[in-house]
């Protein structure tokens, strides 16, 4: 139980840093939105980056709440999927390695939370 608890904070931060920096600095990240995502859904890179960086902030604030840590552990492991999938297309190994981690995480904390 104390390990969930461990893994939520965990994602709280990171999930959380990572939202409000995409809106706070998104010259800084737009490098990471892929191009076949722009073409894939026809919005620009910038809207692309809100909508992730609003999709890490709803993540990080459901680890918060014990009600929605199942749906938000669910949504970031479909959300780190994509994630290390373009990290790899774009082959920034490093991105992709760190994310696999996070993924993995991910799936424990999934996993544990409808465990319980």
């Amino acid at each position: 139980m104390l390990r969930l608890i461990f893994l939520r904070i965990g994602f709280f931060v990171v999930f959380g840093f990572f939202g409000v920096m995409a809106f706070l600095q998104p010259e800084v990240y737009m490098s990471f939105v892929p191009e076949f995502a722009v073409g894939l859904t026809g919005l620009s890179q910038e809207n692309l980056l809100f909508i992730a960086g609003a999709l890490e902030i709803a993540v990080a604030l459901m680890m918060l709440m014990w009600r929605f840590t199942r749906f938000g552990f669910s949504i970031a492991v479909i959300f780190l999927i994509a994630i290390v999938g373009s990290s790899l297309s774009l082959e920034q190994w490093d991105i992709a390695a760190r994310d696999f981690g996070l993924l993995s995480a991910s799936f424990y904390g999934m996993w544990r939370s409808w465990m319980i």
